[in-house]
């Protein structure tokens, strides 16, 4: 192990290489588990071995063997298969659904659902393990889906039992709700499809989506909601309730 690499283990660990290799020698494997899970970058370093070229510099380890498959391994945090993490994402979020200020907004009052709740959403989950691309490897195995919902459709599946829509679909189907809702103006209308094209990629309709990109481009919110008599507040509810309110399962 080279100088730098010895450096760069003691900042990540604050112990040497030998320490801890004597550590993986002699202790249990839960402790191992419990410092690797707290170091992973820890074997990446133990294993790192310069390969000196001719000009005296570092090269790249090259393998002229064929590679093989040797397995494949799905890991879903501690529990072992599909089923059992999909079984801990649901009781997680039945226990918490009426507790966590996230959890609430999504399954009670998603009309008002603001996208700083859904970072705050996304957060909680992820320090659980339960990311977006995690729920949907473990839902397209348990229940042989290929699943392209929305973070907040798992959550509302969990929580209330709603069905698993690709949330692609989802915003389609507001846009064509919401445009047939009442008599739009040409402009209202382009403004409307502008808007659900932006939540396809970037999903809860409230001001700060307004406020960014081509919408700021175009004078933002306060501007944008002028061509809708200052009712933009309540079409960004709507788009939110369309897409999410139990009625658009």
């Amino acid at each position: 192990m080279d100088a730098e690499t010895r450096e760069s283990f003691k900042r990540h660990t604050g112990e040497t290489p030998e320490m801890a290799v004597q550590r993986l020698a002699t202790r249990s494997g839960p402790e191992l588990q419990d410092w690797l899970k707290a170091y992973p970058r820890v074997l990446d370093l133990l294993e790192r071995r310069p390969v000196h070229t001719g000009d005296g510099g570092d090269g790249v380890v090259i393998s002229t063997h064929e590679d093989e498959l040797l397995r494949i391994e799905e890991i879903f945090g501690k529990n072992t298969t599909p089923e059992d993490y999909i079984t801990g994402f649901e009781r997680f979020v039945r226990e918490n659904m009426n507790q966590v200020p996230a959890l609430i907004a999504v399954t009670q009052r998603p009309r008002d659902l603001t996208r700083k709740e859904l970072s705050e959403l996304a957060g909680l989950l992820d320090e659980r393990n339960y990311s977006e691309a995690m729920l949907r490897a473990a839902y397209g195995k348990a229940r042989n889906a290929d699943i392209a919902a929305h973070i907040i459709g798992f959550v509302r599946q969990a929580a209330l039992g709603d069905p698993l829509i690709p949330y692609a679909k989802r915003v389609e189907d507001a846009i064509v709700k919401i445009e047939q809702s009442r008599a739009w103006t040409q402009k209202q209308k382009e403004w409307l499809r502008r808007i659900g094209r932006a939540l396809k990629d970037k999903p809860v309709a409230d001001p700060t989506l307004l406020d960014q990109g081509v919408f700021a481009d175009k004078g933002g919110f306060k501007r944008i909601s002028q061509e809708f008599d200052g009712e933009l507040d309540d079409v960004l509810h709507a788009f939110n309730e369309a897409i999410w309110g139990s009625s658009a399962a």
